[in-house]
């Protein structure tokens, strides 16, 4: 609600305002063995690498992106497709 509620409030200035909402990415913090065990919720069978989320972001920074506001952006390789629901263990 707050990213809906900002784009409201700042889109008369021709400000944007969105989320990216990342899954399991591989980065030096992420615990190997914890990757893993997502690897079967995840429906890409992989985890995220950091370009993606950048991809993600400069795009929305993008002018290509002038006229999206107010959007949540989930990149997670349809972690949140509801197939983890299979995998209370997660």
């Amino acid at each position: 609600m707050l990213t809906k509620n900002m784009a409201l409030e700042l889109a008369a200035y021709n400000i944007q305002v969105n989320q990216v909402t990342p899954g399991v990415i591989a980065t030096e913090l992420t615990d190997p063995d914890r990757q893993k065990q997502f690897l079967t919720a995840v429906p890409a069978a992989r985890v995220g690498q950091p370009s993606e989320i950048a991809s993600t972001i400069c795009y929305l920074a993008s002018s290509e992106a002038d006229y999206i506001t107010g959007r949540s952006f989930v990149v997670d390789g349809g972690l949140t497709l509801g197939f983890c629901a299979s995998r209370p263990d997660l």
